[in-house]
């Protein structure tokens, strides 16, 4: 995805905050992060709009955004255990290892297939 491709993206959706000088640094650091996906060698049209809007909205994610609104908040679990008369329950956050869930949304139906049965399982991301 080129710079003035993801300049009129952004004009057609209206997203203000696709400015500044790094924008082309972040564009190219969320095309290297999208690579990461192990997506199907030939998409549709349709398909690769759905990649180079993913692409553009982690790289504005990467423009030093201060609340980055796509990356994952730790989710809240909770446990309970009892015994007899006595009840403990524990909240406790567990952060997630993947930054950019609705990202990975997106891009799920691209993924190539792992195994040839067409099983329907889906390879993604393993994050460190």
């Amino acid at each position: 995805m080129d710079l003035e491709l993801a300049d009129s993206m952004a004009a057609v959706r209206g997203f203000t905050d696709w400015t500044g000088d790094d924008r082309a640094q972040a564009l190219v650091n969320a095309s290297d992060y999208i690579r990461t996906y192990r997506l199907r060698p030939t998409l549709t049209p349709p398909e690769q709009d759905t990649v180079n809007l993913a692409t553009l909205l982690i790289a504005i994610d990467l423009l030093d955004n201060p609340a980055p609104a796509l990356r994952s908040a730790p989710a809240v679990k909770r446990t309970e255990k009892q015994l007899g008369n006595l009840k403990t329950i524990a909240e406790y956050f567990e952060a997630s290892n993947d930054p950019y869930p609705r990202i990975t949304e997106m891009l799920a139906p691209l993924l190539v297939r792992a195994g040839a049965g067409g099983g329907g399982i889906y390879s993604g991301i393993l994050f460190l």
